[in-house]
């Protein structure tokens, strides 16, 4: 009864018999290997490591990604940031010729032009040699300043009017003068008041004074003699009577040529210099008159020569000039505000100009010829108003209610199609337009 204890065959898959004809020839032998005992090498750990390329692959992909995603956070934070936009506009103009004999006066009716006067004073000296010898009266003289204190009008003092020092002497101002009336300054009323040059009535040292006040006696017995008042700005000085060192004639008509050049000269860039924005003084709409302030020893052996220039410039408005010629030039002109950006082109003369006396207070004959461009005036507080905040599509719309030939668009950032809603981000630039040569 062995059969019954002993275990029956190994079933496995290795033990199940094969058919000869499915059997694998046996395999040949190997040779045998040879195996050799050896120090270990050095191993490299880039052999046996994971490539570098392979780890840095995804945390460049992340990264990359990271900084582009900030990137395009920044430069949109920034846009909104610094958004803005900029509308050039280029204003309605046109390049007109005009010819023709005009004229002004202080007070013209509102189609025609108005002009305003100027005046500026200088005084110069030249010193020269003194040839000899001559008996000279010589009236003393010095500045003055006249407070009107009486009204706010203005007072016209004439020619020769009388100033009194309190020790009774006269002394007179030779050309006319307006004193400015009152005026409010820090909510008090305040005289007004002008500078002027007075000379003694008679010549000689005794009218030769400090500083001190005078009178009007042409005032007496009238209120204003005592709210008009008067007070030295600088010594009374140069009365003389005696004999002196002089010049002699030609000498001293050669050194006032060369003063009056020089006067002139000074005060045309003077005047040029002190012009009030939005006026035109053209180069021919000055009178320069001149004066002599006498001569006085200089020194041993020489003379000083002192002459006054006055010039008197006629401006006109920038504005109301510029209406005047599109009224003259351009048949559609229809009362719109212009202005001239250059009257360089401009002829000005001023008819019989050498038979005009001054002060001028009449009206101005003139001719006037050449080319000048004339720009439609946009008000860019007007235009601002009503751009801001807008579609940057419904501009041609509203541009056609200004007088505008052109008009662009900068944004920041480029892409928005709105104009910024905040005053401050939104710049209106009026570009002048160019002139036709």
């Amino acid at each position: 009864m062995m059969q019954d204890v002993i275990p029956p065959a190994d079933r496995s898959i290795r033990n199940i018999p094969v058919p000869p004809g499915r059997r694998r020839p046996p395999e040949p032998p190997r040779p045998a290997e040879r195996y050799v005992r050896s120090e270990p090498e050095d191993i490299d750990p880039q052999e046996f490591s994971v490539p570098q390329e392979s780890r840095r692959g995804p945390r460049i992909i992340m990264w990359t990604g990271a900084i582009l995603s900030i990137a395009a956070l920044l430069f949109f934070g920034f846009s909104i940031l610094f958004a803005g936009a900029t509308v050039s506009v280029t204003p309605k103009s046109e390049d007109v010729t005009i010819d023709g004999s005009f004229s002004a006066s202080p007070d013209a009716p509102v189609t025609g032009l108005t002009y305003q006067l100027v005046t500026l004073e200088r005084t110069l000296g030249e010193v020269v040699e003194a040839t000899g010898e001559a008996d000279v009266e010589r009236r003393a003289s010095g500045t003055i300043v006249i407070s009107n204190n009486y009204s706010t009008s203005v007072q016209r003092l004439i020619k020769n009017t009388r100033f009194e020092a309190p020790d009774g002497k006269i002394y007179r101002i030779n050309e006319s003068i307006d004193v400015p009336g009152q005026k409010t300054v820090n909510g008090a009323l305040v005289p007004g008041e002008s500078e002027v040059v007075v000379y003694a009535d008679s010549p000689g040292e005794g009218y030769n004074r400090g500083l001190t006040d005078f009178t009007i006696p042409g005032f007496k017995g009238d209120p204003r003699y005592t709210k008009f008042t008067a007070r030295s700005k600088t010594p009374m000085s140069g009365g003389f009577i005696g004999r002196e060192r002089v010049v002699s004639e030609g000498e001293l008509a050669a050194a006032r040529g060369r003063l009056h050049e020089q006067l002139k000269r000074e005060l045309e860039v003077a005047a040029r210099a002190q012009m009030p924005a939005g006026f035109v003084l053209f180069d021919d709409a000055t009178f320069v008159s001149f004066s002599s302030e006498g001569t006085a020893p200089e020194g041993e052996g020489e003379v000083k020569v002192t002459e006054k220039g006055v010039l008197t410039g006629v401006l006109f408005n920038n504005r109301e000039l510029a209406a005047f010629i599109a009224r003259n030039s351009i048949g559609s002109y229809n009362e719109e505000p212009v202005y001239l950006p250059n009257t360089s082109r401009l002829t000005f003369a001023i008819s019989g100009k050498d038979t005009i006396a001054l002060p001028l207070e009449r009206p101005l004959a003139f001719t006037l010829a050449g080319n000048a461009l004339v720009v439609w005036l946009i008000d860019e507080v007007e235009l601002k108003n009503a751009i801001v905040g807008r579609q940057k599509a419904a501009l041609p719309t509203i541009m056609a209610e200004f007088p505008a030939n052109s008009f662009s668009v900068s944004s920041r950032p480029f892409w928005s199609s709105e104009l910024p809603d905040d005053m401050d981000r939104l710049t209106v630039s009026i570009e002048v337009p160019q002139e036709m040569e």
